[in-house]
This record gives C-alpha cells, structure tokens and sequence, in this order.
C-alpha cells in the first residue's frame, strides 16, 4: 500500500477473513482482562462497603489522639519535621493530622483498612516503614482534599495497597506498594478529582495493576500525573487509566512497565498518548488496549515488540475495542502477531485516521478489523503508511474480517500540506517556548 501515485478508494467491504484463531484468542484475552478488572472492581465495592458500615460510624472514637487540625494543613501538609506526630499507630487508627511512621505497622487479622487517612492537607510519611496486613481491603485508606503519602511500604495484600477515594489532588510520591492485587487505586465517585500525582513509585509484581484510576456515577478524574514509577511485572496492566481527559507525553513522562502482561489500559474518555516507546518493555501480549472510549490519539510511538512469537497468545500493539474516534500518526508497530487491532459491536460504529505509520513483521496482519455483530464501522483512512509483511506466508497487510462492513479510503501518496493535527503543532510550540 505504498507507491508514489495518488489512490483513493472507496470500500465496503464484507471480506472473507482467514483469522478466526487470532479472534479466537484475542475473545479470549478480553475475556481475562474483563475477569480482573471486574474482580478489582469488586475489592473495591468490598472496601467502600465496610467504609460506609463500620469506618464512618467509629471513626471518631478511633481517632489517632492529637489536635484535630495542625498548624500546618493550611501549607498542604508538607511542613517541617516538629509540625508531624510520631505518636505509635495502631492497626485502624484514623490520622486527621500531619503523622509519620516511626515502626512497621504489622496487622495480620485486619480485613477492612489497617490504616486510614481522613481530612484534608494531610500528610503521612512513611519514613520507610511498612504497613504488612496480608488480609485487609487496603493497606491505607485515603479520602480528603490534596493530601500526600510518601515513603511508605504497602506490600503484600489481598486487595489495595493504597487506596485513594473522592480525593481532589491526592499526591503519592515514593512509596512501595508491591505484591498486592493492585499496587495505586484513586477511585471518585462524586467529586471531580484534578491534581492527582503518583510518582516515584515502586508498584511492581501486583497481581492485577500497578496503577488503576477509576470514575463512577458522577465523578470525573482529570488528567492524572504519573510518571516516574515501577510498574513491572504486572499480572493484568502495568497501568489502568479510567478519566475523561488523559494526555502521556512520553518527553516528559516514563513508567516502566517491564514484563507485565499488557501495557496501558485505557478506559472511557478522551487519550492523547505520544512521543514514547513500549520497544523494550516485553510486554507479553497487547502494548496499549482502549475500551469504550471516546478519543483515542497514539503519535509519534513505536508499539513494537522484541519477544519471540508465542502460538497460544496473540499479542498486539495497539488494540481499540469500541472506540468511538481515533487517529494514529507516526506509529511503529513490528513484530507483534497484529499491529493494530480495530474490533467493535453493540453499535459502535468508530471512524478514524491511519497516517505516516509503519508495520512490518507481524505473523497475522499489520491491520486487522473485526465487528462481532452488524455494527458497521464508520470512516476509516489510511494515508501513507508503510507495509512490510510477508505475504507469501499469508500474513496480511490489512484484514476485514468475515462479515464486517467498513468505509475504507486508501491514500498511496504522502504529497499534499501539513497532515499534522493540532496536538502535533501545539507540541512544537511547547517546544519552542522551552
């Protein structure tokens, strides 16, 4: 589908694919990813029932002793080393006040929160130490307005190692939060939570994530800032991201997500995610997933993967599953069984551009398009992209699998004006300003 001449085509096609094994196994994978999500979204309902029926109702006669209000909250917690309480905590404590850990909180028969953060400008220093309660919903509970937990140990646990709830610029720098079923929770469901900064993280071997952000019923999470955290090893995503508006500019922001099962894990809302590279992470199966959202932009990225093929997985680069709008621009995608995966049903009908990217190498196809049910897909535009897939093998450059109906339009020639959109440009001005 390269060449210097112009072409465009208009397709609807209802082509006869020959990948049901590949869809078998990408069911399959979504299938388990859909399983631990709904699993941790089940901990968490756990955890914010025994919040609601015994934490809020006790919480006074529980609390840490100490003024209710320090003299320091009104500077967002951070504050000297006189300005913290380092009074012993117990297994439950609720912390109103500036506190830091002088011991290893060990809880082995708590099964709600081993301890809990509750007001705002609040900050909990760990000091090193560890919260070890292998039974509770989450090893520290957080809810209020710009608070900060820091050097802190969350390991170990069945559920969450820090949980933050309805928590407007929640800042969680430095802390361990390993070997749990999910390392970082923010969840809101009231509040529009903004300012939200996890950062210098270790969070790695969890179980499902190393980070998951989640919105429900009325709340919003808006652009959270993570950046510079661990989150190898992951058993589901080394990251989750539910939020109405999220943008990962890889120039400025790096998260290791080292063999993990899946990279990113995007969720509702609108994505902007460039200028960054998953190459070297071997990640086992799919490099970025986007499920039910709105907009979905990928630049200047290479999704490729090093790992030697594996028959009874399929692994992706970027796979888009009911995503209303998306656009790729400058994407390398080599060496996966699919480079990139459009798949919807239930009325969905996604439309999006395909520009300047480059796929090669794959066992199955560079592109692969699927609708499980009637849904037709809406426009979709291919503009100067390079194939490199061995055909005489059967590998396809571009699939539309049986049954599925697409308006196709092919562009062989990269002549024309300036194809960058607006967040390309705005980034070059960012750039010159600096």
């Amino acid at each position: 589908m390269t060449g210097n001449s112009k072409f465009t085509a208009l397709l609807f096609l209802v082509c006869v694919g020959m990948g049901a094994g590949a869809h078998a196994h990408g069911r399959r994978d979504d299938r388990e990813r859909l399983e631990r999500h709904e699993r941790a979204d089940s901990l968490r309902k756990e955890a914010l029932a025994k919040w609601d029926d015994c934490d809020r109702r006790d919480s006074r006669e529980r609390r840490k002793p100490g003024k209710a209000k320090d003299k320091n909250e009104d500077r967002g917690g951070q504050g000297n080393a006189d300005d913290f309480s380092t009074a012993p905590l117990q297994c439950g404590d609720v912390i109103t006040t500036n506190s830091r850990l002088t011991e290893d909180l060990v809880c082995p028969n708590t099964d709600g929160f081993a301890l809990v953060v509750v007001g705002d400008n609040i900050t909990l220093d760990g000091n090193g130490f560890k919260i070890l309660a292998p039974n509770a919903g989450a090893g520290l509970f957080v809810q209020g307005s710009e608070n900060t937990v820091r050097n802190l140990g969350v390991q170990g646990g069945r559920a969450f190692g820090i949980f933050a709830y309805n928590s407007p610029g929640i800042k969680i720098l430095n802390n361990d939060t390993s070997f749990n079923q999910v390392g970082i929770e923010i969840y809101t469901d009231a509040p529009v939570v903004s300012g939200a900064v996890v950062r210098g993280n270790k969070s790695v071997g969890n179980a499902a994530y190393g980070v998951r952000t989640g919105q429900g019923n009325l709340g919003q999470i808006v652009n959270p800032k993570i950046s510079g955290n661990d989150f190898s090893d992951s058993g589901s995503f080394g990251m989750a991201i539910a939020a109405t508006r999220y943008e990962m500019d890889g120039r400025r922001v790096y998260n290791r997500l080292r063999g993990s099962e899946n990279g990113i894990f995007l969720v509702s809302g609108s994505f902007s995610l460039h200028h960054f590279s998953l190459r070297s992470e071997k990640l086992l199966k799919t490099q970025i997933f986007a499920q039910n959202a709105a907009y979905v932009r990928i630049a200047d990225a290479d999704v490729s993967s090093t790992l030697s093929p594996e028959p009874s997985e399929e692994r992706t680069g970027v796979d888009l599953y009911r995503v209303g709008k998306f656009k790729l621009v400058r994407v390398k995608a080599h060496g996966n069984d699919t480079g990139l995966r459009l798949q919807t049903e239930q009325g969905v009908s996604p439309d999006g551009d395909i520009q300047d990217c480059d796929f090669a190498g794959h066992a199955y196809a560079g592109i692969s398009i699927i609708s499980y049910d009637a849904t037709p897909y809406g426009r979709i535009k291919l503009k100067c992209n390079n194939f490199y897939e061995d055909v005489l093998a059967g590998v396809h450059e571009l699939i539309v699998e049986l049954s599925t109906v697409a308006d196709i339009r092919l562009f062989d020639s990269c002549e024309g004006g300036d194809d960058r959109d607006d967040c390309d440009r705005e980034d070059d001005r960012e750039d010159d300003r600096e």
